[in-house]
């Protein structure tokens, strides 16, 4: 069975901000202290944007993904995920989500 897409309304120019938290497969709070996290926004193969990501409680799992300058970005859907890597290598990134940008009226 497929699963529905996962998708958010975003207005071009705004401050993109998602915050999210890194769960095991029991729902229990993976501790992020030593991991590596990143996430982008693409449109396709294409980088629109890297987001810088905080660790707001990481031994909680708790993070929070922010780009401050989307201005230039392109009006479509793009997609976005955020990638976690452990001090062995290991990685994993979480669903992608589909960001629907669309144009600022309050500009």
């Amino acid at each position: 069975m497929m699963s529905a897409e996962n998708v958010i309304d975003f207005k071009r120019g705004d401050t993109f901000e998602l915050g999210g938290q890194a769960l095991d497969a029991n729902d229990d709070p993976v501790d992020l202290t030593s991991y590596t996290i990143k996430a982008q926004i693409r449109d396709k193969y294409k980088l629109v944007g890297d987001a810088v990501v905080t660790k707001v409680v990481a031994a909680n799992g708790e993070y929070k993904a922010r780009i401050n300058n989307t201005i230039l970005w392109p009006v479509k859907r793009l997609s976005y995920d955020v990638q976690f890597t452990d001090s062995t290598g290991y990685v994993e990134s979480t669903e992608t989500i589909i960001i629907n940008c669309v144009e600022d009226v309050s500009q």
